[in-house]
């Protein structure tokens, strides 16, 4: 999952990275000038002089006069720039993190993910009534329905009437990595394609509106990732607050602010993998048309013909041999030969 992640958000991290938004640079505005705020409120005592005699930054800015404020501006928008810069670049790496994607052999958030799936599925679908002699599974709640049928393998739309899925894909240990895996799992199963495998390959078939629509959504689940890395950068100006109770209230404030940021993290990213769903399914036979295979014949021969084409993609052994279709073109160059 790790690479799979990457691969869906890495070209639109490069595209947010040369092209930094307004809300990074506000965010490093707001995280400079409350650093700054909370000194001289605390620390209000003047820099002190340097033994250069003012031929250097430090000594710059201890003078009283003009050059002090402009040295401070200057610097301060290059602190602003630069921190709102590495934050941009590393909002897939973040994302990765958010997702468990890195550290997924933790058992026990694995465990905890499931107990919390479960109790999903049971508030979300219901138990059977066995007293009444109905195997029917009756809604209780939408919402927990909704946030069940965003983790993978295991959650059934109709648990008792239908067998599970064939494919099968592992829990990860956050709710953010089973956004993501719940999408994966869909695709491989309903279209047998890997998205690592085809996702340049989408890229090439798309046309340039849907492109946008999935920078779009793409952008907004890496706003608001970075949105949690600012939040949790907020917890060190605790070393400026005096007394330990506000101190502990200081980095508590933060940390529901940065779980609040997660949740909007996972909203996001729901509305990201619904998107790429469609595309998916809207555009999947461009994607043979590309690269000349023959597109499936049915909804049961798409998976195997998904299948074929992710292992020639990855360059993988196939245990089926796969015809190339091709219609000739009159712009062909062996037409243009005859």
């Amino acid at each position: 999952m790790d690479k799979f992640v990457g691969e869906l958000l890495s070209p639109i991290a490069r595209h947010l990275t040369r092209h930094l938004t307004l809300g990074s640079l506000s965010a490093a505005v707001l995280f400079w000038g409350m650093g700054i705020f909370l000194f001289h409120q605390f620390h209000p005592q003047s820099p002190p002089g340097c033994p250069t005699g003012g031929a250097d930054l430090c000594g710059l800015l201890a003078r009283n006069d003009g050059y002090r404020w402009s040295a401070a501006g200057v610097l301060g928008l290059v602190a602003i720039f630069f921190t709102a810069q590495a934050v941009s670049a590393r909002a897939v790496e973040v994302t990765q993190f958010l997702s468990g994607t890195r550290w997924s052999k933790r058992r026990l958030f694995v465990f905890l993910q499931y107990r919390f799936r479960e109790r999903l599925i049971k508030r979300g679908y219901g138990s059977r009534d066995l007293s009444a002699g109905s195997d029917r599974v009756r809604p209780v709640n939408i919402r927990c329905r909704l946030r069940a049928d965003r983790y993978p393998h295991g959650v059934p739309r109709k648990p008792h009437e239908y067998p599970p899925q064939p494919v099968d894909v592992p829990l990860e240990p956050t709710f953010l990595g089973n956004v993501f895996a719940a999408m994966h799992q869909h695709i491989l199963a309903v279209h047998g394609l890997r998205l690592q495998s085809c996702w340049k390959l989408l890229l090439m078939v798309l046309p340039d509106d849907k492109k946008a629509n999935l920078l779009t959504s793409s952008s907004v689940v890496l706003a608001k990732a970075q949105s949690v890395i600012w939040a949790l950068m907020n917890c060190i100006w605790v070393v400026w607050i005096p007394g330990a109770l506000w101190k502990i209230g200081w980095v508590y404030g933060w940390l529901v602010v940065a779980y609040l940021a997660y949740r909007g993290v996972c909203t996001a990213a729901g509305v990201y993998c619904d998107e790429l769903r469609a595309i998916i399914f809207a555009y999947q036979f461009d994607l043979y048309k590309r690269v000349n295979f023959k597109p499936p014949t049915s909804t049961a021969d798409a998976p195997r013909t998904g299948r074929n084409l992710s292992n020639h993609l990855d360059r993988r052994w196939s245990l089926a041999s796969v015809m190339f279709e091709r219609s000739p073109a009159p712009t062909d160059s062996v037409q243009k030969l005859r």
